[in-house]
């Protein structure tokens, strides 16, 4: 839920839970249940870096290996990559580095003072994401 500060607050939903265990990686297979529909996963992959000069931009790719009888795999795709989204966009809202971001830019400074300097926390509240779903049928 929003609060009336316009920031994210409180717990993720059981929904949101799964699809950042998705891209924590920790979820590789199961049933995944989207807005759009449901989809079985028979095999997931994740990955998430920080990327640009200043460390403003993270990417998550996922691909997945699913069935979805209602969805083609490019509904699954957009379903999936906006329904992450909006976890990211909730999880930094509440500066939760849940994915571990921090530990990466921690890697590109190259002393305690840069790190400092850096301002993580904030920097991470202003995170610009993007996230990609691949998506083949599952054999």
């Amino acid at each position: 839920p929003i609060g009336t500060d316009g920031k994210a607050q409180g717990p993720l939903s059981p929904e949101e839970t799964q699809l950042l265990s998705l891209m924590l990686g920790r979820m590789k297979t199961g049933t995944l249940s989207l807005t759009e529909g449901t989809i079985r996963i028979t095999s997931a992959k994740a990955e998430v870096s920080l990327e640009g000069p200043t460390l403003q931009n993270a990417a998550v790719r996922l691909m997945l290996r699913c069935n979805a009888s209602s969805l083609s795999d490019a509904a699954v795709s957009q379903a999936a990559a906006t329904a992450c989204l909006g976890v990211l966009n909730k999880l930094s809202g509440m500066g939760s580095d849940a994915l571990g971001l921090g530990r990466q830019a921690l890697r590109h400074a190259q002393d305690m003072a840069q790190w400092h300097d850096m301002n993580w926390p904030q920097r991470y509240r202003e995170i610009e994401w993007s996230v990609s779903v691949g998506v083949q049928p599952a054999a």
